[in-house]
């Protein structure tokens, strides 16, 4: 089992037509070391899984005051959205974490 969740923190911004452009990754880290001050209206994280047989991608943006994850994870033929708002950073590192563990389970059995 995984004990690290590696994270992209990737610079965003809008241009004219308020379309998202990414210039780049700034960084590769850990779930675990990453802070809340590292977030801003112009950073969001991208979590990928990529296992054998179970896939997913998350994003952690901050929205005003509160983060937001969405993303989707792909097992077999079975598709899930993942939809959470208005969560504080560690309520949200603690999903991600609970998502990761649960993607790792599928991928044992």
């Amino acid at each position: 089992m995984r004990t690290e969740i590696n994270v992209l923190v990737e610079e965003v911004f809008y241009d004219k037509n308020n379309l998202i452009k990414k210039i780049g990754d700034v960084y590769s880290n850990t779930l675990s070391d990453l802070r809340e001050k590292e977030i801003d209206h112009k950073k969001e994280v991208i979590i990928d899984y990529d296992g054998l047989n179970c896939h997913a991608r998350m994003v952690l943006k901050k929205e005003e005051n509160t983060f937001s994850i969405h993303g989707f994870e792909h097992f077999g033929n079975e598709f899930i959205d993942y939809n959470e708002e208005k969560l504080d950073f560690e309520q949200a590192k603690i999903i991600i974490r609970k998502i990761y563990e649960n993607l790792e389970a599928k991928e044992q059995n």
